[in-house]
């Protein structure tokens, strides 16, 4: 059993992850009320364009669909330690649909086996060539189908987004593998995890995150991600836990 304190630890991890990436987006900007924190950029994205740490009444939750209206792409993550109980219900009421649905998991520092597999020396980029370069890897793994210049702008957003530590492993002087990574306090996220499409089967991607399980142990702190239902098996096998869901509402329109 996770225990709520490390959920919500986690739910900020990811919460933070997503400011970072959307203060990276050029033009977009963050607002904080009582209800939501909102952040909203012209890029026709979610990376862009989300709101997160809800505490939300019919309201708000109306005032959140004005917002959504407005935007080219706009996402509400609903975390656990999201209030009220009920809210699902407030959001449908203002015409948010799920979209989809992640689950929360975390690998507590004292849990976790030490796995086999071929051994790496993940490399940080620095600077912002390296970052670049890592960014536009990790893009083309998970947006093979978008167009080149939505490509681009979400590479940019994330090498730019300069508090989260990009690393890459190469092959044969080529990026094989990636993963971002981000650091709060007793906790470390994992992002964008991915291998390359020729490298998969080989065990890098299991390596790479053994590696990043081996930082958070040194750095005394557990380690969180989300995932879709399709690798849980995946990631428990690998010492994590479910902890909840991350729910990810947008308007029926869209």
């Amino acid at each position: 059993m996770i225990a709520t304190s490390l959920s919500n630890e986690a739910s900020g991890n990811l919460v933070e992850a997503y400011l970072h990436l959307g203060r990276a987006v050029p033009g977009s900007r963050q607002r904080q009320t009582a209800a939501y924190l909102s952040c909203e950029s012209e890029l026709a994205h979610p990376i862009g364009n989300f709101a997160a740490l809800l505490d939300l009444d019919i309201w708000s939750a109306r005032e959140l669909k004005e917002v959504a209206w407005r935007r080219p792409a706009y996402s509400v993550y609903v975390t656990p330690g999201d209030q009220p109980e009920n809210i699902a219900d407030l959001l449908k009421k203002a015409d948010f649909e799920l979209s989809y649905r992640l689950t929360q998991m975390i690998a507590p520092i004292t849990e976790g086996p030490s796995l086999t597999g071929p051994e790496l020396e993940p490399k940080i980029a620095e600077g912002p060539d390296e970052r670049r370069q890592v960014a536009e890897f990790m893009v083309e793994q998970f947006f093979t189908r978008r167009n080149t210049e939505f490509r681009k702008r979400i590479a940019l957003a994330t090498a730019g987004a300069n508090d989260l530590a990009l690393y890459s492993v190469e092959d044969r002087g080529r990026i094989a593998a990636a993963v971002m990574l981000c650091h709060t306090r007793g906790m470390l996220g994992v992002y964008n995890l991915c291998v390359a499409s020729n490298r998969r089967g080989w065990g890098i991607g299991s390596a790479l995150l053994n590696w990043t399980l081996s930082v958070a142990r040194l750095e005394g702190c557990s380690t969180t991600l989300q995932c879709d239902r399709s690798l849980l098996d995946w990631y428990s096998y690998r010492g994590f836990c479910p902890s909840g869901a991350v729910d990810v509402y947008s308007l029926a329109k869209r």
